[in-house]
C-alpha cells in the first residue's frame, strides 16, 4: 500500500494496454487479453489507486471494463478530444500509446475526476447494438443519396436491392434490440418513466439507456454536464450569454449521435 494517493492512466489498443502511474512515475504494458488483464488488475489492487482513467476506444475496452468492474476498482472514462486538448495545454505535441497513458495519469492527478459506475456486460451489449443501428441508418441514407443520382437503370436496381437488404437487416436488429431490452426489468421500468415525458418515445429512451446509463445516480447538474448540454457562460465586453456547444446542439437535434462513452461528469 502507498501512503500518498496514486493515479493511473491506461491507454487501450487492440493488442496492448499501456499503463502509467503517478506520482511514482511507473510505466508498464500488458496484453489486451484475459490473461494480461488479470495480471493488470492484480497489480492495480496492490497499488490501491485513487482514480484509474481510461480513454474511450470504441470497442477494445470490453474485457478491461468487465475486469475493472468486477474488481471494484475506481475507474472512469475520458473523451479523447478532451485528452488531446489537455495534452496540448501541457506542451505535449507527440502522440504515442505510452505518452497517452502518461497524459491520462497526469489528467487524473491534476483534476481528480470522480469515478463513475462502469457498464456491465449487458449495458455494453446494448450500447453496441445501438451503435450498429446508427451505422445501418447511415448506410441507408448513403444508399438513398446514391440512388438519387444514379444515371442508369442497372445502377438504380443495385442501389434498390441494397436498400431493401439494409431495411430488412435494420428491422431484424430493432426486433433483437427490443427483445434484449425486455429481458431487463430495471430497464423496462426506466423506459416507462422516461416515455411519460412529452415527445419522448421508446427509441429515444433506448438511446438514453445505451449512452447515459448513469442516469439515476447523478443529480440534474451532473447529468447535464455528462450529456454535454450544461450551459456555459460566454462574456465579451458588455455582451453576456449562456450557451451550449455546437456539438451539444447537434446532440439535442439528433438524439442518436451521442458519443459512445460518457465523459467524466463534473458539477457546476
Amino acid at each position: 500500500m502507498h501512503s500518498e494517493p496514486c493515479f493511473v492512466g491506461i491507454d487501450i489498443s487492440k493488442n496492448r494496454l499501456d499503463v502509467a502511474v503517478l506520482p511514482q512515475t511507473q510505466t508498464r504494458h500488458f496484453p489486451n487479453s484475459e490473461a494480461g488483464i488479470q495480471q493488470l488488475t492484480a497489480w492495480l489492487n496492490t497499488l490501491a489507486p485513487q482514480v484509474i482513467l481510461l480513454e474511450t476506444t470504441g470497442g477494445y475496452e470490453f474485457l478491461l471494463v468487465a475486469a475493472l468492474r468486477e474488481a471494484r476498482l475506481p475507474a472512469c472514462f475520458l473523451n479523447p478530444q478532451r485528452l488531446r486538448q489537455f495534452a496540448r495545454s501541457q506542451g505535449m505535441a507527440a502522440k504515442t500509446d505510452k505518452l497517452d497513458a502518461r497524459v491520462l495519469a497526469l489528467f487524473a492527478q491534476r483534476n481528480q475526476p470522480q469515478p463513475r459506475p462502469l457498464p456491465d456486460a449487458a449495458q455494453q451489449e446494448l450500447t453496441h447494438l445501438m451503435n450498429r443501428r446508427r451505422q445501418l441508418l447511415d448506410m441507408l441514407q448513403m444508399e438513398h443519396n446514391r440512388l438519387a443520382t444514379a444515371p442508369f437503370p442497372r445502377l438504380r436496381q443495385s442501389h434498390q436491392t441494397v436498400i431493401a437488404q439494409l431495411r430488412d437487416h435494420l428491422q431484424a436488429l430493432e426486433q433483437d434490440l427490443d427483445d434484449f431490452f425486455q429481458q431487463h426489468p430495471q430497464w423496462v421500468e426506466v423506459d416507462r418513466i422516461i416515455t411519460t415525458c412529452l415527445g419522448v418515445g421508446h427509441t429515444t429512451s433506448l438511446a438514453t439507456r445505451a449512452y447515459l446509463w448513469e442516469l439515476g445516480h447523478l443529480n440534474r447538474r451532473q447529468a447535464a454536464a455528462l450529456a454535454g448540454v450544461a450551459p456555459f457562460t460566454r462574456e465579451s465586453g458588455r455582451w453576456e450569454a449562456n450557451a451550449i456547444s455546437r456539438a451539444a446542439a447537434a446532440v439535442c437535434a439528433k438524439p442518436f449521435t451521442w458519443p459512445p462513452w460518457p465523459r467524466c461528469a463534473s458539477t457546476r
